[in-house]
């Protein structure tokens, strides 16, 4: 356990002199942003009418901002960022001679990317809250603090919206450390995440097997504790799963930097 802890704490290290941390801050933040504005100036956004909490739309188009191809593309963005640090100093070969198993450098680094997607999250939700307060004194109609904040139904929905990434997560480590170029690895990325939006929109009756279509299903959907995980999700978890343990064997077997 030390050595995972060692391995982590170095990969954290390395990580400061990357842009990885401002990323994840930046993309917490501007869902909420884009959000505080709409309502601040009234872009189509109408005051509820009495005795119906604020909180919930507010949670619910908060959530909308993020699912709409936003999210998958931060977990592209971060998985190449962070990874293409040993490719762009080609020191893939120095690290591996050094007296740490190829698992502890695995599992540091898929920890580093973890915690800061979780961090991207925490960020979030504090976002969100701290922008009902600034409404509720720039526009009192909102009366954000007459209600109370649905806290079950925000996390609910931010689990759901982590979970609907996992997939995507997964794929883009193995990538990450496969492909040196950033550029190609954030092209194909962008790429099916522009067909999981047609998918998503088009009227084409298919299941849920694309995992980058995963975060749009987030999009005016109410969840609630009684129907988690649903389906998508549930795929969502095999394919982290199945592509976490080939990735890790790929990388502990055959990757030699």
């Amino acid at each position: 356990m030390s050595s995972f802890v060692k391995s982590f704490t170095v990969e954290t290290i390395k990580s400061k002199n990357s842009f990885a941390l401002w990323l994840t801050i930046l993309a917490a933040a501007y869902p909420p942003t884009l959000l505080l504005i709409a309502y601040a100036f009234g872009w189509g956004i109408e005051i509820p009418l009495p005795g119906v909490n604020p909180w919930i739309e507010f949670v619910r188009k908060s959530i909308n901002a993020l699912s709409f191809g936003f999210l998958p593309m931060f977990i592209v963005l971060l998985t190449a960022l962070i990874m293409n640090i040993e490719h762009k100093s080609n020191t893939w070969k120095q690290i591996f001679i050094l007296p740490i198993s190829k698992t502890d450098i695995f599992i540091g680094k898929y920890l580093l990317l973890m915690t800061l997607i979780l961090f991207f999250f925490l960020v979030f939700i504090v976002l969100i809250l701290l922008d009902g307060l600034l409404l509720n004194f720039w526009k009192s109609g909102f009366h954000f603090l007459d209600y109370k904040v649905p806290v079950s139904n925000l996390l609910t929905k931010v689990g759901a919206s982590f979970i609907s990434i996992l997939g995507v997560f997964s794929i883009h480590f193995w990538l990450s450390f496969r492909l040196k170029n950033l550029l190609i690895n954030c092209l194909i990325g962008l790429c099916c995440i522009v067909t999981a939006g047609g998918l998503f929109y088009s009227s084409w009756p298919h299941p849920p097997l694309f995992p980058y279509e995963f975060p749009f299903f987030g999009i005016e959907r109410d969840y609630d504790n009684d129907n988690l995980p649903s389906n998508f999700q549930m795929v969502s978890l095999i394919f982290f799963i199945a592509i976490s343990f080939f990735s890790y064997s790929d990388f502990i077997k055959k990757f030699r930097g």
